[in-house]
């Protein structure tokens, strides 16, 4: 990729490569260029958030959070085209797409770091949320979404009775339907938790 004017080749997103941090720098170049500012939410010298705010025409103190892990394993040659560079791509998209409207609530989107190590980013931030009393009204959370690898084009959503998680998850079966979009959804209810949206739930 290109950081401002130098060309820099990414071989590892592990918390512990330069890699980690150049991926950090590409993702706020790319928010930039599509008018945003992005803010860096830190909890320690190396692991580091990447958030950029759309703000709510009417509603502007309640959102919705899109997110996505930019960091990945293993630690050497990571190149994580899936877990998750295909969530962070798409999250990049997205930002870009939705930044040419306006919306009610509030959108962020949050690129997670440290994933890998235990959610600590999105356990970061999810705390952070609850403790100030952050009015979210629903996450939807992107990992490893390009990779069909038994080939039978199954897409899975994991949702749980807690907040709007069910609201969610049948709201997304919903637009499948009415777009003819033809992705084969299975609906895990109770979801795994080994991925960012768990942090989220853990903190109701």
């Amino acid at each position: 990729v290109v950081l401002e004017d130098t060309t820099v080749t990414i071989v590892s997103r592990h918390k512990s490569q330069p890699g980690n941090g150049f991926a950090s720098d590409y993702i706020e170049q790319k928010l930039s260029s599509f008018g945003f500012t992005a803010d860096v939410q830190s909890w320690s010298a190396t692991g580091e958030n990447i958030i950029a705010t759309q703000p709510g025409l009417e509603y502007p103190n309640q959102k919705y959070v899109l997110c996505a892990h930019y960091d990945a394993m293993p630690t050497a040659v990571a190149p994580a085209a899936d877990d998750d560079g295909s969530g962070t791509a798409t999250l990049i998209e997205l930002a870009r797409v939705l930044s040419q409207y306006e919306f009610v609530f509030t959108i962020e989107y949050c690129f997670w770091d440290e994933e890998e190590q235990g959610l600590v980013g999105s356990r970061a931030y999810a705390e952070a949320a609850a403790l100030a009393g952050d009015s979210i009204l629903g996450v939807v959370n992107m990992d490893a979404l390009a990779w069909d690898g038994n080939g039978d084009g199954l897409m899975r959503i994991h949702t749980r009775p807690t907040a709007n998680s069910e609201d969610l998850s049948e709201v997304a079966v919903s637009v499948n339907e009415t777009y003819s979009i033809g992705l084969d959804i299975a609906v895990n209810n109770p979801g795994a938790t080994y991925s960012d949206h768990a942090s989220f739930w853990n903190n109701g």
